[in-house]
């Protein structure tokens, strides 16, 4: 079991980036862990795996 808080930056990671949805749409976005940052470009879309819940 984990409890409490510990930033990551302590331990030298970072959060990953994923992308919203499996198809690639005008609405999809680009998200850093559950985070979104902005709409994602085709290239990002193909780079990274999408965000599962």
């Amino acid at each position: 079991m984990i409890s409490g808080y510990r930033d990551l930056t302590l331990d030298e990671l970072e959060v990953a980036y994923f992308r919203f949805q499996e198809m690639f749409a005008d609405d999809c976005m680009l998200q850093k862990g559950y985070t979104e940052i902005r709409p994602i470009t085709k290239e990002e879309h193909e780079q990274y795996s999408t965000f599962s819940t």
